[in-house]
């Protein structure tokens, strides 16, 4: 039912002319009772579907952001802090208290040991170059597989230098902060193989 909205004081003609209008605009809007239920699931529906692009272009946009901060982080750890020996530049891709593990043994509880780590293969391979590939990054996980190519002329933790060249494949898990820099690095290789390489042999057990 009409009721007719007065604000201040009106005369009967003007009362008269604004139920006349009123009465008109509710009987020919088409937001009368026969539309009025599809008119506004319309509306609903196309606010949810504008809301929903929106989202999901920010979300996009948030994945793209995250996704290019991690490959910069994983291509300063390989080719500035490895290959061109700048260890100072841990600091910018790594939380202080990152971790490192290899071949499932933590080897590292934080940066500064990670970067006491790195240390032992640079001065026991000075020439020391490490190669990437199918780099795979999903969430705020990041996987690759390597290439370890150096020449043993340095002092390699408890073992003096050989002058071999050596060769090893591997992969690492590198997992991320929500700011894109790296709180944990998991590392896998055949560690027989690289001492192998380096001259040395597995020799079965004296039981006698």
């Amino acid at each position: 039912m009409f009721h007719p909205i007065r604000v201040g004081k009106i005369n009967k003609n003007q009362v008269l002319s604004i139920e006349m209008s009123s009465l008109y605009l509710n009987r020919t809007n088409f937001l009368s009772k026969p539309y009025r239920g599809t008119i506004l699931f319309f509306f609903g529906l196309t606010f949810l579907l504008l809301a929903s692009c929106d989202f999901n272009n920010q979300e996009k946009s948030n994945t793209f952001l995250m996704e290019t901060q991690m490959n910069m982080a994983v291509d300063t750890l390989l080719q500035a802090c490895w290959n061109n020996k700048e260890l100072h530049k841990l600091e910018m891709v790594m939380t202080e208290n990152a971790s490192r593990r290899v071949n499932n043994i933590i080897v590292a509880n934080d940066r500064k040991e990670i970067a006491a780590n790195i240390a032992v293969f640079i001065g026991g391979f000075p020439d020391l170059f490490i190669s990437i590939s199918n780099l795979h990054l999903s969430d705020n996980y990041a996987f690759y597989n390597w290439t370890f190519a150096a020449t043993n002329t340095g002092v390699f933790g408890e073992f003096p230098a050989t002058g071999k060249k050596v060769k090893v494949n591997g992969m690492s898990r590198i997992i991320f902060n929500e700011e894109g820099k790296i709180i944990e690095e998991d590392v896998s290789y055949n560690e027989l193989d690289l001492l192998q390489q380096l001259g040395y042999t597995l020799n079965p057990p004296n039981f006698e």
